[in-house]
């Protein structure tokens, strides 16, 4: 028997089949009754026809989130078109009617205040108080904390900005939780510019983690759909302007803000004049940080204040004699290497120094770096075993 047929007799002998979008072009073949699209609000309208078209399809269940990240469109003409709307969205705009699903299980309470005020308008409520031990060490780690890292200055690479003071504050960070934790938790380290991720991950990548602690980094957009027991956010921007380039997205304000799961400490990384100049959902946060005593110095810990003053040392050396700062503190303690090639130092070295967004393609090439076209709906099926079919013989 081929694999066709054999994947035939599966698909005949199941109740439940899950795919993506367009490996649904492979039922056309098989009746079912009931279409449901998860991440429908991302799944552009045309793409949606892909799965509309299966045979006997009775009822249509769409689930999804108009307020969050919409499928990247590179064109500006195909833009103003709306080639990027999703059916989701073209329903909600004519007044179809939709179901608020209205109680939110994953975020502590702390997480979620602000996004449920600024994004839901307060319709949205927190399921249960969760009020487990902190998994974080230290005085400025709570379950919700934006940490203000000083001398952190950005720099443009190619068409991405990369902040790599950050990248090391990051990495301590972790460094400390894969010590001080003591029952399994996962980690996401999110960022808006893929430049800024590839640092973070060589940072990272240098921890000796132990078996409690999984971590991943990807940029905000890939982690649409997803969550973490902990997420660390580098926020890249520090510039005197108050220009926050990619940040300047409500959809990817929301999603960067509520992907971190019960129990955990979120941690914001970025100098707090560039965010409370920007004007934006930014700002906000920082005001609400402040006003809830979240808001903290990142040289208020001892570790990360080693970090962050090996950097500044590094103004009084020169840049020929050093194409790699090796941090002693992060060595000792976090493990963690900050390489700084030739081009990167002069942007160390210049503390005042800012600069101009630079964004018209670098949005898009950020966006699009890890995120191909029905990754969120291929990722859950990963995270849920890789079970595409449900089948009542058990096969």
């Amino acid at each position: 028997m081929n694999h066709r047929n054999q994947e035939r007799m599966l698909l005949q002998a199941s109740q439940l089949v899950f795919c993506t979008p367009f490996m649904s072009a492979r039922l056309n073949n098989e009746q079912y009754d009931i279409l449901v699209i998860d991440e429908a609000a991302y799944l552009k309208e045309c793409e949606s026809m892909v799965p509309l078209s299966i045979n006997g399809i009775k009822h249509l269940v769409l689930i999804g989130d108009d307020l969050q990240l919409q499928s990247v469109v590179k064109s500006q003409i195909a833009k103003e078109a709306k080639y990027g709307r999703s059916l989701f969205e073209r329903l909600c705009e004519i007044g179809w009617h939709k179901h608020l699903l209205n109680v939110q299980y994953r975020m502590h309470p702390d997480i979620s205040r602000l996004p449920m005020k600024v994004f839901y308008d307060e319709t949205i409520i927190d399921a249960t108080e969760k009020t487990s031990a902190k998994i974080f060490i230290g005085d400025i780690f709570g379950n919700y904390s934006f940490i203000n890292v000083e001398y952190a200055i950005e720099h443009q690479t190619g068409q991405s900005v990369q902040n790599v003071v950050e990248a090391a504050v990051a990495a301590t960070i972790v460094s400390k939780l894969s010590k001080g934790i003591n029952k399994k938790a996962t980690i996401g380290v999110i960022s808006l510019y893929a430049s800024q991720v590839i640092a973070l991950k060589e940072n990272i990548g240098r921890i000796q983690m132990g078996e409690l602690l999984s971590v991943e980094v990807k940029t905000v957009d890939s982690f649409q759909g997803d969550e973490k027991d902990i997420i660390i956010l580098s926020t890249v921007r520090n510039n005197k302007f108050g220009k926050i380039g990619f940040l300047d997205s409500c959809g990817r304000a929301n999603v960067a803000l509520t992907r971190a799961r019960y129990r955990i400490a979120c941690g914001f990384l970025e100098m707090k004049k560039t965010l409370t100049k920007s004007k934006s959902v930014w700002s906000e946060l920082v005001q609400d940080a402040k006003g809830r005593s979240c808001f903290f110095d990142a040289r208020a810990d001892l570790e990360l204040d080693k970090v962050i003053c090996s950097f500044k040392s590094m103004n009084r050396l020169s840049p020929s004699g050093c194409s790699q700062l090796n941090i002693d503190a992060a060595v000792e303690e976090a493990q963690a290497v900050v390489d700084l090639s030739p081009s990167h130092i002069p942007s160390v070295k210049r503390l005042c120094s800012s600069h101009e967004d630079e964004l018209a393609g670098s949005e898009t090439a950020d966006a699009e770096s890890e995120y191909s076209l029905g990754e969120v709906h291929s990722r859950k099926r990963r995270n849920q075993g890789d079970c595409h079919l449900n089948s009542p013989s058990g096969l």
